[in-house]
């Protein structure tokens, strides 16, 4: 899986109060330049191992980290030394974000005069393909073609579309949908032009006939024998 970052930014907002009346703050802005307050930070993997610290007096935590869980830890402290924290917090990072799924306006199909048959595969379709993730190959990958009523992506990476469908409809709306490494889902809606040049949906249909066929004759004369 294609290892994909994220943007993390928080703000910690700290209030240092000497006899009821505020002396330092620490809001983004520095707090005040004659009793600022110290921050100091780290972020922790899954595995307990530190990925990102900083000692500010901004008080902000920003970050750029590969999705995933991790443990905030931050303390404030003033100049007198007067600590307040460790105080912890869970983070977790994940893709929420659905592939951007464009395509053709059209397909044309032409059916196959020996099966009465043509399929479709859905990669075909995907006029193109983009994620904050995934290639579009990854993506072209996982692409399923539904009928544009079905409301999940199903399995099919191609479609068989068959003379019963050109005489019904010979223009089939369906969807194309693909799938990003995080599981999220998207689709487009095309048309699948069915095209039937040699006739085979169109043509009468033929039984052929087998077996021994017998003549009965008048007299001596055969009759078509």
């Amino acid at each position: 899986m294609t290892q994909c970052y994220a943007d993390y930014k928080f703000q910690i907002v700290s209030l240092d109060l000497c006899n009821g009346k505020p002396t330092a703050f620490s809001n983004g802005n520095g707090g005040q330049a004659n009793n600022p307050l110290t921050t100091v930070w780290t972020i922790r993997d899954a595995n307990g191992n530190a990925v990102a610290s900083s000692t500010n007096l901004s008080g902000l935590i920003s970050v750029s980290l590969p999705y995933g869980s991790y443990t905030v830890t931050y303390t404030v402290q003033d100049l007198c030394n007067n600590l307040a924290g460790p105080f912890k917090y869970a983070l977790i990072l994940k893709d929420c974000k659905a592939p951007s799924v464009v395509c053709y306006d059209t397909r044309a199909a032409l059916m196959n005069g020996g099966t009465g048959s043509v399929g479709v595969w859905a990669r075909e379709i995907l006029s193109s393909v983009q994620d904050n993730c995934a290639s579009s190959d990854q993506l072209k990958a996982t692409a399923t073609i539904t009928l544009a009523t079905a409301n999940s992506a199903g399995t099919d990476t191609i479609r068989t579309f068959t003379c019963a469908d050109f005489n019904a409809a010979k223009t089939i709306e369906v969807k194309v949908w693909v799938k990003d490494q995080a599981g999220n889902y998207n689709f487009c809606r095309t048309i699948v032009s069915l095209q039937d040049p040699l006739g085979v949906c169109t043509r009468p249909i033929t039984t052929p006939l087998s077996g021994v066929i017998w003549c009965h004759r008048f007299r001596k004369q055969p009759i078509g024998c």
